[in-house]
């Protein structure tokens, strides 16, 4: 299942949704980990800039105790990621033509996002020929975050019909 993105390549200028992906992803580059003791502690510190607790504390399932360091560090290379995130934003053919994939695929599409739009069917039909979409009408872009239990759902639903 590909779950709310499609394959093109996004950026902040047209899509105000993987604005807010690259403003949360410096956002928490920017954090002064090593300054910090406790999540709680980091946590107060996003308030500021990412409003949504459910996002802060996804966000934070990455921020871990540096034993040796007595603080805080990430378990993710955060730095890699917002140093590589112009490459991260979209499909990138290298020169090469990427293969039609004919089986079955899931696109699940939430409600309340832009990663998915009409705009991006053709995309998707052209990589996925055999593509099915579901939407999830209260979700954001974090679908495992604001809607799980829904979206597990139709996962099985769909791994029990194609198997």
């Amino acid at each position: 299942a590909v779950i709310d993105i499609a394959p093109v390549r996004y950026n902040g200028e047209d899509n105000v949704a993987w604005r807010s992906v690259e403003l949360l992803i410096q956002t928490l580059a920017d954090l002064p980990v090593s300054t910090l003791k406790s999540k709680k502690e980091a946590d107060a510190q996003l308030a500021a800039s990412v409003l949504d607790p459910e996002i802060r504390q996804f966000a934070l399932m990455n921020l871990i105790v540096d034993k040796d360091r007595g603080c805080m560090k990430w378990r993710i290379g955060i730095s890699a990621i917002a140093d590589q995130l112009q490459v991260l934003s979209g499909v990138s053919l290298g020169g090469k033509s990427m293969r039609v994939y004919r089986g079955a695929v899931l696109f699940v599409k939430a409600g309340q996002s832009e990663f998915i739009s009409d705009n991006h069917i053709p995309a998707i039909k052209s990589f996925f020929p055999t593509y099915q979409i579901e939407t999830i009408e209260n979700a954001n872009h974090w679908v495992h975050v604001s809607a799980p239990d829904r979206l597990r759902e139709i996962i099985s639903e769909f791994v029990r019909r194609e198997a």
